[in-house]
């Protein structure tokens, strides 16, 4: 039996939202039964879905996957897992490339033992498994297409908008937080960002189709970032706003429309600056600009980042090999006395794996991008629009400022960015 998304609709969005109420609701009364069956539910659907609906499945829950995780593993590595039983493993169907590097790197991986034990050596089956996933889910010719690629994207905005109203409706006094996030656990700034970059999809998604559920979709994308109140979420919003607006137009009809969106921006801004008009979380955000805490517009990111590059610099086999973890724990204490991670991907990424272990994960997600293209470009004499570019550009915009690489929720940003970038170009033949 697979169930398909297009035949359930109604009950399969209803069940999610009933297994995020659940959850929630676990996490307020401190009694995990119902988390627990929540994430065994969840597994069970997955184990019967579709292709298509086990993607949408991984790409709903994505923004709670601090909620749902067993022993430290998010539900996403079991979404994933449950993926490739199915449809890659049973049918022994594997690049033969992409194995080779992955068992190298789960091999290069067993050096961090001696560093933060087992959990540390399968960073590399885990980094595998997601490469893996995306890998096959985007080599299936039902999926890379414009309109599961909208399907993806609505379902990711989804997740986030039911997410933040469920966490609202069980736990009001998240509101109150100056910093509104999902749970004690889940982070507001990934919160924000996750919500800017697919605002970014949402916004290109409009531009190109103009229909208003679209429309719809993007409105609340754009809310959810600011709810955030990051400051990221809101530097990653004006980029793309502003990308799109430069590149996405030459007739004078988008022209017109332009004109439109920035002087309806411009009287929105003076508007909130004369205090003709109040919105809480606006407010909380213009005040962590001009009033940060400490009086570092950084937050402390700046002093992470000179210690962290300081201590790579005068601990060479580090730095050459990585650490396994992005905080080096006992071993560098950096800001107000505590070891924190350096809240700069670069950075951390560099520190967990080193040079060598980044040269060999920068070979794993080459093939992994070279076998999407090629899939969808069957030929090579094809034209990449750059335009498209800023889908995958935000990422690493975002990753000054934000976490590693390789975790699920930057990983799917990335893979979400290849994903757009290549159906969007629609193998050359369209000129967006």
């Amino acid at each position: 039996m697979k169930i398909n998304v297009k035949n359930n609709l109604i009950y399969f969005n209803l069940f999610l939202i009933i297994m995020l109420f659940f959850a929630q609701l676990s996490l307020r009364i401190d009694n995990h039964i119902l988390l627990y069956f929540s994430f065994v539910s969840i597994l069970l659907l997955s184990a019967v879905s579709s292709k298509k609906s086990i993607l949408l499945i991984f790409l709903f829950l994505l923004v709670d996957n601090n909620i749902f995780d067993f022993q430290g593993i998010s539900i996403q590595y079991f979404i994933m897992i449950i993926y490739l039983f199915k449809f890659v493993f049973i049918k022994l169907k594997f690049d033969k490339k992409l194995l080779f590097w992955s068992v190298l790197f789960f091999l290069y991986s067993i050096i961090y033992y001696k560093y933060g034990g087992i959990s540390s050596c399968i960073q590399g089956i885990k980094l595998a498994i997601m490469i893996y996933f995306f890998t096959c889910v985007f080599l299936d010719k039902d999926i890379m297409n414009i309109d599961t690629y909208k399907e993806s994207i609505l379902y990711a905005c989804k997740g986030i908008f039911y997410s933040i109203l469920i966490a609202i409706i069980v736990n009001p006094s998240l509101l109150d937080s100056s910093r509104f996030s999902l749970s004690s656990d889940s982070n507001w700034n990934l919160l924000g960002i996750f919500s800017a970059i697919i605002f970014s999809h949402l916004f290109i998604l409009w531009y190109k189709l103009h229909d208003k559920k679209t429309f719809f979709y993007l409105s609340i994308s754009f809310v959810c970032s600011l709810l955030s109140t990051s400051r990221t979420a809101l530097l990653l919003l004006i980029i793309s706003i502003l990308w799109v607006l430069f590149f996405f137009n030459s007739t004078k009809k988008y022209l017109t429309r332009n004109i439109f969106i920035v002087l309806f921006g411009l009287l929105f801004v003076l508007l909130i600056y004369l205090n003709a008009i109040h919105i809480t979380y606006l407010d909380k955000i213009i005040d962590r600009i001009i009033n940060p805490r400490r009086g570092d517009i950084s937050n402390g990111r700046f002093l992470l980042w000179s210690s962290y590059i300081n201590y790579l610099k005068n601990n060479r086999m580090i730095l050459l090999l990585g650490y396994g973890s992005p905080l080096i724990n006992d071993s560098i204490s950096l800001y107000n006395g505590l070891n924190l991670v350096a809240h700069n991907m670069f950075i951390e990424q560099l520190v967990m794996y080193g040079i060598i272990g980044n040269m060999i994960i920068f070979r794993m997600f080459r093939i992994s991008y070279c076998s999407i293209k090629s899939f969808y470009f069957k030929t090579k004499s094809f034209l990449l629009e750059k335009k498209y570019i800023i889908l995958i550009l935000l990422v690493f915009i975002s990753g000054f400022f934000s976490h590693i690489l390789t975790s699920v929720l930057v990983t799917t940003e990335l893979y979400l960015g290849i994903y757009g970038y290549l159906v969007h170009n629609n193998g050359g033949k369209e000129n967006g």
